[in-house]
């Protein structure tokens, strides 16, 4: 396992921490998978992971 970023070790403190482990299920159409990132908390659309949280904050580049 790698270590998290400041920013991702609080997000996922901030969670009930039960199967962090589960896979996230976003699915990106262009790649035709979904993205099985770890680890990740559960929302109404599924698991997500950090950068699929439906709260995150999106960057503008």
């Amino acid at each position: 396992m790698t270590a998290l970023l400041p920013e991702d070790a609080a997000w996922l403190a901030s969670s009930t921490g039960i199967d962090t482990d589960q896979p996230c299920t976003h699915y990106d159409a262009a790649h035709g998978r979904t993205c099985g990132a770890t680890p990740t908390r559960q929302y109404i659309p599924g698991r997500r992971c950090y950068q699929h949280a439906p709260d995150r904050k999106k960057e503008t580049r």
